[in-house]
């Protein structure tokens, strides 16, 4: 029973590390003009595998969003974060006011934290504040 477990944890970590690698690789074999349309649909969950605590998903998803940064014409990740972080902001805001849904948002925002620079600060600060007024007017809203 164990083993049947291990080994399906095993596999699911498999299919999720090749599945980032692979969005990857399919922005790599696209059109450059095609990604800005299809980056901002992808460019959040390979955020969130990024950002992940396993090694193994980290690593795919950190070689993923190299290639997406290279490919869209950006020196390094944290450029690439630069240019998207309204979208970033936005995406991260409206997940962390349900983390109970979205408990990977916490992998996704501790990856912007970690290559936030200087010009992330603004979109961060966003983010803390969206969060806070959502929390302060649930608080004022509930009887």
């Amino acid at each position: 029973m164990v083993s049947n477990y291990l080994r399906s944890v095993f596999y699911l970590y498999f299919q999720i590390c090749i599945l980032t690698e692979g969005v990857g690789c399919c922005v790599k074999a696209m059109n450059p003009s095609a990604i800005e349309p299809s980056l901002l649909r992808g460019l959040y969950p390979v955020l969130e595998r990024a950002g992940s605590a396993n090694y193994l998903i980290a690593s795919a998803g950190l070689e993923a969003l190299s290639l997406i940064a290279s490919v869209t014409g950006h020196q390094d990740i944290i450029s690439l974060l630069n240019a998207n972080m309204d979208y970033i902001s936005h995406t991260l805001s409206t997940r962390l006011r349900r983390p109970h849904e979205n408990p990977a948002v916490f992998d996704a925002l501790t990856l912007v934290l970690r290559h936030a620079s200087q010009d992330t600060l603004p979109g961060i600060r966003d983010i803390v504040n969206d969060v806070s007024r959502s929390e302060n007017n649930e608080i004022a809203t509930t009887p």
